[in-house]
């Protein structure tokens, strides 16, 4: 008989069928132990596709409910958000990321990445959207990294998509706020 916390049990919901649904499911179950959780993100870093992008799904959907449930992985999977083959899981982990209050132990990763990102024309505009939003409250804490996210942003806009010029503009205003209020 197969134990209702093993790995199995949690895949084998994965891949009935990929709904919001079933990820509803996923997400509720791994929401409420701890220990399926961290099978979860077991999953995800096997990055066995289509069932590891879906538990990255279900993660983000938990952390929703239950945002301590991300603390033992967090550093690990901003970490590792190079490694990932597709914008999915970054997509998930930086709407995961940008939920939660930066800490130092990943702050300068996180930093880094999403200039990476930001900077990158061949990332998808969801990818970009969530990583200019955790620039932007970085903004709020870090004055010294205005300029860099106004030019980088600057950069981007000429051959950018209506959505992240949406975006960008919104980040721009708040960094010109930010300044009015500093001088």
């Amino acid at each position: 008989m197969k134990s209702l916390k093993s790995e199995p049990f949690i895949e084998e919901l994965l891949l009935q069928e990929m709904s919001r649904n079933n990820t509803d499911l996923v997400a509720g179950i791994i929401s409420r132990d701890p220990e399926r959780f961290s099978q979860a993100v077991d999953i995800v870093f096997r990055q066995e596709d289509p069932v590891s992008r879906r538990a990255m799904w279900a993660i983000d959907i938990a952390c929703e409910k239950s945002p301590g449930l991300i603390q033992p992985h967090i550093k690990q999977l901003i970490s590792r958000i190079r490694e990932f083959r597709h914008d999915a899981y970054r997509r998930h982990i930086l709407r995961i990321a940008a939920r939660l209050p930066f800490h130092e132990n990943y702050k300068g990763v996180l930093l880094d990445v999403c200039f990476e990102i930001v900077a990158d024309s061949s990332k998808a505009i969801a990818v970009k959207a969530n990583a200019l939003q955790i620039l932007s409250r970085m903004a709020v804490e870090e004055p010294d990294i205005r300029h860099e996210l106004t030019e980088t942003i600057r950069f981007q806009m000429e051959e950018s998509s209506p959505g992240f010029r949406n975006q960008a503009n919104k980040v721009l205003n708040k960094i010109k706020q930010l300044e009015t209020k500093t001088i």
